[in-house]
């Protein structure tokens, strides 16, 4: 238990809140303070390198239930064993970023500085709408791979890979636009034009993906024992 309470406490200190003293990219050098604040906790680096790291983390740590071959029988079907996992999936994806919210509305309290939350209630349910899709369609490719390989770890570093590569691709301006999940998260309110083709290709990537997943587990033997 002593590794849990670790993470635990460690849990509630992230966002660590880089740069919050710097202008936001889009700004143009003026400082705003509800932007500056915004892009410290939803922009490349800190997304990247914190919070889908410790995202990850979370995942690692809830999947006992499922990954045991007892639970998986007691459904009865691929089909209902994967709903109830996809609703577990989505309550962590929105509970995590509910969480990053409320850390951002603290500063701003904190701060004195709600008035800068006016005119951005449409820019905010939106990203909240694209964040929390992203982070599910992290969380089912993370649940697949390790159901799938029965590895936790292969699952983390191939979901962890493609962050990699968004945020390389981004931070060096490659000419292939590659990116995606760093763009679905790391949103800004000038920036939110492709709203709709943003969320009806999230939409379509997770149901598309949750619903093979049955298919692709069919092969897996639950009742199989190890032979020590």
């Amino acid at each position: 238990m002593g590794y849990r309470s670790t993470f635990a406490a460690l849990f509630f200190l992230i966002p660590l809140f880089p740069d919050l003293l710097n202008a936001a990219t889009w700004d143009e050098g003026k400082f705003v303070f509800f932007d500056a604040t915004y892009e410290s906790v939803f922009g490349m680096w800190s997304v990247a390198f914190i919070e889908v790291p410790f995202f990850i983390l979370c995942l690692l740590f809830s999947q006992d239930f499922f990954l045991n071959s007892a639970v998986r029988v007691r459904f009865g079907s691929n089909q209902k064993f994967w709903c109830q996992w996809l609703k577990v999936m989505l309550l962590e994806s929105a509970a995590y970023v509910i969480y990053l919210y409320l850390l951002l509305f603290l500063r701003l309290a904190v701060a004195g500085q709600w008035s800068g939350m006016r005119g951005q209630r449409t820019f905010l349910l939106q990203g909240f709408i694209l964040q929390v899709l992203t982070f599910l369609l992290m969380d089912i490719l993370f649940c697949a791979i390790t159901f799938i390989g029965r590895n936790s770890v292969l699952g983390a570093a191939v979901v962890y890979a493609f962050v990699l590569l968004d945020y390389v691709v981004s931070s060096t301006k490659a000419l292939i636009d590659l990116k995606f999940f760093l763009k679905t998260i790391c949103v800004a309110p000038p920036f939110m034009d492709d709203f709709l083709l943003e969320l009806l290709l999230l939409v379509g990537l997770t149901v598309g993906l949750f619903l093979l997943l049955p298919v692709m587990s069919d092969h897996v033997d639950s009742l199989k024992k190890e032979v020590s």
